[in-house]
């Protein structure tokens, strides 16, 4: 009786181990891939509640500017004593709110079209701001009416000019939520991609390593 040849050991041939490692890499760079387009996704959400909060910002401080004529016109057609302290308060509330949006400015991210005018922007609307500041204080001190009435007709310009650059802010912030709605929808596009092609490989790599 003779004995049976020794069996050789089972092994992965050098060709079929390439094909698993190619597998693994696809696998890795799927994953990779899947995962930068899951990044780019949490910035676009990100971009779109910085803007809403600019758009937010910027509404509130075209509200506050409002009443500022307003109070100077009632002291010089009326008199009002109290126009002063309510041109004040508004002065004060419009000059909060351009704190809260220079915060919400130096948070947003610009597209890089609007970055430097959101800047130049916020910083005219500040100066107009100061010069009505000035123009007010004037109205209330000057003692020729015609003279307070030309102070007002500038100021109400000035509160025009504010306004036209606060709806160029606002259009630009509606700009910069569509482009990063357009990013937000590509990059998970990418994601699902990516990860999806990522499990299917897994899933061949492991059954063809059992």
């Amino acid at each position: 009786m003779t004995n049976p040849p020794p069996r050789r050991p089972i092994g992965i041939g050098p060709r079929l181990t390439a094909a698993f490692l190619l597998v693994a890499l696809l696998t890795l760079a799927a994953a990779v891939i899947g995962l930068l387009g899951l990044r780019q996704t949490f910035a676009a959400s990100a971009t779109l509640v910085q803007s809403t909060e600019m758009i937010m910002a910027v509404q509130e401080i075209r509200v506050a500017v409002g009443p500022l004529p307003g109070s100077v016109g009632d002291f010089l057609l009326t008199g009002d004593p109290s126009a002063p302290g309510r041109f004040d308060a508004a002065l004060a509330n419009v000059r909060s709110k351009l704190a809260a949006y220079a915060a919400a400015h130096q948070l947003h991210r610009h597209s890089a079209a609007h970055a430097l005018s959101a800047h130049e922007l916020a910083a005219a609307t500040t100066a107009d701001v100061d010069e009505i500041a000035a123009l007010g204080q004037a109205a209330f001190t000057v003692n020729d009416r015609a003279s307070g009435m030309e102070i007002l007709l500038t100021l109400e310009q000035r509160t025009r000019t504010i306004t036209a650059r606060l709806d160029q802010l606002l259009r630009n912030a509606d700009e910069d939520i569509e482009a990063a709605k357009t990013a937000r929808a590509a990059a998970e596009h990418r994601a699902l991609i990516g990860l999806t092609t990522s499990a299917v490989l897994a899933i061949g790599l492991a059954l063809g390593l059992a």
